[in-house]
């Protein structure tokens, strides 16, 4: 088992949209959070007074909470994982990856069974190819989307996600060790699951034509994209064969007919979105029967 594993931190701030920095780190980094906030203030315009949490995957060093405390004070911190000692860091990621394990098969298996007290769902999630972090993929196992550009995979995700850290990706461990469960498999429970509390919100304006909002309230909803009927329902709802899809994050999806007014509208939302979606580069792209074209993205 490799004894390296990733830590994400997540900075949400006040503003319009809540918006999240999130970073990706070696867990067994001692200064993550510390990192984290030099980027946020050196590329943007973030206070301490504007911050409203902080979400590691592992629980952030002593010198990192101490750093907090002065700079941050007040500043509610969650994390997943407890953070070990140096020399408890192989069965601390053991435990993690077992939960990881039972979560799947608690998913796949569970059936009428299920813990009805379970609080989270294992969803379809997209990783953009030409990203600075789609090396991060080659330890998760996927299904490539769009050749060298986009690819989905699979990822646990508490309900009532509050920012995109809180999604945790299944990796090659997690399936090596269940039997008769693939990827693909795995792949078509998720794609089921995510249509569960989906909703497609219409915004209509005569003209300009429609613009849909594709949601999972408290949850995330971008992976929709590799739904089997995903072209089918949407050129439905807009007469349109041709339709025009913004990608900024995975917490929803903005569609248009292609040549329509709103895609100008689409456009500039994906652009300016400051949640950047984890393995995520704000995109446009268009959906057809045959498939997914690239149109544009902003790096």
């Amino acid at each position: 088992m490799s004894d390296e594993i990733s830590n994400h931190v997540s900075i949400a701030v006040h503003g319009e949209g809540n918006p999240s920095f999130m970073f990706e780190y070696n867990a067994r980094d001692e200064g993550c959070v510390r990192d984290a906030w030099k980027q946020v203030t050196t590329h943007n315009k973030v206070t301490a007074e504007k911050v409203r949490a902080i979400y590691t995957v592992w629980e952030p060093s002593v010198g990192d909470l101490s750093f907090l405390a002065t700079n941050l004070p007040g500043v509610p911190v969650h994390h997943r994982f407890a953070r070990p000692t140096p020399d408890g860091w192989e069965a601390s990621i053991g435990e993690a990856r077992r939960a990881e394990r039972q979560a799947v098969m608690d998913h796949a298996y569970g059936g009428d069974e299920q813990d009805d007290d379970d609080d989270s769902d294992i969803l379809p999630m997209l990783w953009t190819l030409s990203g600075p972090q789609a090396e991060a993929l080659v330890d998760v196992p996927h299904q490539i989307v769009v050749v060298g550009h986009l690819a989905v995979a699979l990822a646990i995700v508490p309900r009532s996600v509050e920012d995109e850290v809180e999604m945790h990706l299944l990796t090659h461990e997690v399936f090596r060790d269940i039997e008769d469960l693939t990827f693909t498999e795995a792949l078509v429970d998720a794609c089921d699951e995510l249509t569960v509390g989906m909703r497609i919100d219409v915004a209509d304006s005569g003209p300009a034509g429609r613009l849909l909002s594709v949601l999972r309230p408290g949850s995330v909803a971008a992976g929709a994209l590799v739904l089997p009927d995903f072209h089918e329902q949407m050129s439905h709802v807009l007469e349109a064969e041709q339709v025009v899809v913004g990608l900024s994050s995975h917490t929803h999806l903005l569609l248009a007919a292609h040549g329509s007014h709103r895609v100008a509208e689409i456009e500039t939302a994906v652009r300016e979105d400051p949640r950047r979606g984890l393995g995520l580069i704000p995109s446009m792209w268009m959906l057809e029967k045959s498939g997914l074209t690239l149109l544009r993205e902003w790096p």
